[in-house]
């Protein structure tokens, strides 16, 4: 840069000299400057990514406050292979494996630069040990505070070990005792396991030495994250260890949200001419406040419940969703290649994005700033519309599609009605598929609703009956709590509204008897014989006439011989089934209707439970408009409910023949 200047001051010299030059060479001069200085500052930046080659000859230390080398051949291997993997793809690409980062600090030891490293240090060393095996050359210097035998080890004698591929750790050392400690141990394994790694795949792959090689130094890029140095050494020190504590104690990671905050902010400082110093800072606070109002919104409960409720994260990183979905990191691995695959598998894919998105001189910080902040509105948008928030919430809670799917949908959209439309038609598909359609199958085929039996199709089951909870409240101008059904360790079951084997305490007699007639009547031929069905109702009448322990007991004999097929089918078909949580089902067991009704109302009221709408409302019997019993679940209550289902359904089947680019029917 000092060059640089110099020229510079050589230039207005000769200037001076010719005055008509000036307006045009000063104005291209300054636009050179800046960009100098632009290139000057990349440099110096305390986050960016760094190709592996760009690590040569740079000196590196590890203090003593680290911990020893312990990675194990498994981690070694595993590096080896991941490096390999993304290599094998031939096309032709500027794609780049990432490393996991490294945190650095620049450090001056004897008189010469190095870089501590405060976090990392396993990754790197291994990197040292493989590039000392295929070179047989130090690539960089690592130094280790904690014992000058390791330095020595990995600066000397790790080289002599390609001629001595028999020798065993304890009789390399055996004739150096001072070699002989645990760092070395470990470093002598990962030096074997890479000399075996590359011997067998060299059976099998030609030229696998160079094409590795060439992978690891062009195609591979670490983060390198540079912590700021302080004043002077003992508080320099002191933060070394606070932020190599920070990270391996596991209380907040460097993750994805904390490197782009990073990133995004760093980007800010990029030179423009007549931008003053504090001009960066004011715009440096936007960002960030923007960025605190975007994270304060997603860890609102009932918002990340909608958006994401089965995606446990730190709730401070959630911003990461949006950078997720815009990076593209879960498009659809059909549409990808093998490499582009392998990428969107990195941990830190998303960063990576981010950077090369950066470096494109064509896109600018606040350009990227302004489409993160649009997809935060587009979610913003979703979550405050009652019907975008139904649909949304139900198709990503039931793993119907993925946000990123839906994502890719409403980009294709004009309109948010278009999207609600094409919402509906998703939502209409899963309710043929839950009752054994297909997509062949014709839209026009009638849904069965015997089809679906409690035994047989309870996952289905539970989500029909999740999507009346939710057309109640759209229904009701309300809206479901996502954030309640979705709560963590929460098990959801279906509870028999009417127990098969429910005791008769506390039951209406009168209308339990009407409704044991309710069923001899819905019996078919294919049910039981005419015979046979005379043989029960003439019991069921002489239980009525004297009502004794004998009688009841001569019925239910009778009921059970030839009726108990036809009980258990109708105690396990759909207008009989609720929404509990499994903790709660244990708890209703086989008590009647009316003991049943009580302990749901007691568990919302009294221990504050989160119990459905459609459960509330088929202990309160709110769907039959002409209650006689609240001691039963009798056939009119089941029909009304039953109706109310159908309705449901047919409310998003209607959509199967709508045209969503005119919201008209086909």
């Amino acid at each position: 840069m000092k060059d640089s200047i110099a020229l510079f001051n050589q230039m207005q010299n000769l200037l001076d000299l010719n005055p008509a030059l000036r307006d045009t060479a000063e104005q291209k001069l300054k636009s050179l400057f800046h960009e100098l200085e632009y290139i000057q500052q990349q440099e110096e930046l305390p986050l960016r990514l760094r190709k592996i080659q760009e690590l040569n000859n740079l000196h590196f230390f590890v203090d003593a406050y680290q911990r020893g080398y312990k990675w194990s051949s498994i981690q070694v291997e595993a590096l080896l292979d991941d490096i390999y993997e993304f290599g094998t793809d031939k096309e032709k690409s500027d794609d780049y494996y990432c490393l996991q980062p490294i945190v650095i600090k620049k450090r001056q030891i004897d008189g010469q630069d190095y870089f501590e490293l405060i976090d990392g240090q396993q990754r790197l060393t291994t990197i040292y040990i493989i590039l000392s095996y295929l070179t047989k050359g130090s690539f960089f210097e690592l130094r280790y505070e904690t014992r000058k035998q390791s330095t020595q080890f990995l600066n000397k004698h790790i080289f002599q070990l390609a001629n001595r591929s028999e020798v065993t750790f304890d009789e390399y050392v055996e004739h150096d005792p001072e070699l002989n400690n645990i760092d070395n141990y470990y470093f002598f394994n990962a030096y074997k396991t890479v000399q075996a790694w590359f011997k067998a795949k060299a059976q099998i792959a030609l030229g696998i030495r160079e094409e590795w090689i060439n992978t690891l130094l062009d195609a591979t890029k670490v983060i390198w994250y540079q912590a700021e140095s302080q004043n002077n050494e003992l508080d320099d020190k002191k933060q070394s260890i606070a932020i190599f504590q920070r990270i391996n104690q596991g209380k907040i990671a460097l993750t994805n949200a904390e490197l782009l905050k990073a990133l995004f902010l760093n980007a800010l400082k990029a030179p423009k001419e007549g931008t003053s110093a504090e001009t960066f800072k004011i715009r440096q606070s936007e960002l960030a406040n923007q960025w605190d109002m975007i994270e304060h919104t997603l860890q609102n409960p009932d918002f990340w419940a909608f958006v994401a409720p089965h995606q446990q994260t730190n709730i401070y990183t959630r911003i990461e969703l949006l950078f997720d979905l815009i990076s593209g990191k879960f498009v659809a691995s059909k549409s990808l290649s093998y490499q582009q695959i392998l990428q969107r598998k990195q941990e830190y894919y998303t960063f990576q994005y981010f950077v090369k998105e950066l470096s494109n001189p064509d896109q600018t910080v606040t350009a990227l700033w302004k489409k993160l902040q649009q997809g935060f509105y587009r979610l913003n948008e979703w979550f405050s519309d009652d019907e975008s928030y139904h649909l949304i919430g139900f198709i990503i809670g039931q793993r119907i599609k993925s946000i990123s799917e839906l994502w890719t949908l409403a980009d294709s959209q004009r309109g948010r009605e278009e999207f609600q439309i094409k919402l509906k038609q998703i939502i209409a598909q899963h309710i043929r598929k839950c009752f054994g359609q297909t997509q062949s199958t014709d839209p026009k085929q009638p849904l069965i609703f015997e089809d679906l039996h409690y035994l047989d199709h309870n996952p289905s089951i539970i989500s029909l009956i999740l999507l009346l909870n939710l057309d109640l409240h759209r229904q009701q101008n309300t809206r479901f709590p996502f954030k309640s059904y979705y709560a963590e360790h929460t098990i959801w079951s279906l509870e028999h509204i009417h127990a098969q084997n429910s005791d008769m305490k506390d039951i209406n007699l009168e209308h339990w008897y009407k409704e044991q007639q309710d069923l001899l009547a819905q019996t078919t031929a294919q049910d039981i014989s005419s015979e046979q069905k005379a043989q029960i109702s003439q019991a069921l009448e002489v239980w009525n006439a004297v009502q004794t322990a004998e009688t009841l007991k001569s019925y239910v004999e009778l009921q059970q011989q030839y009726l108990q097929n036809v009980i258990e089918q109708r105690t396990h078909k759909l207008d009989n089934l609720c929404l509990l949580e499994k903790r709660d089902n244990s708890v209703l067991s086989n008590k009647g209707f009316y003991k049943k009704r009580k302990a749901v109302m007691d568990l919302q009221k009294i221990e504050r439970r989160f119990i459905p709408i459609a459960t509330q409302w088929a202990f309160a019997k709110y769907f039959n408009p002409d209650v006689e019993d609240f001691t039963i679940w009798n056939q009119k209550d089941r029909n009304a409910y039953r109706v109310a289902l159908i309705q449901c359904w047919e409310y998003y089947q209607e959509h199967l023949f709508t045209t969503a680019a005119s919201g008209e029917q086909a």
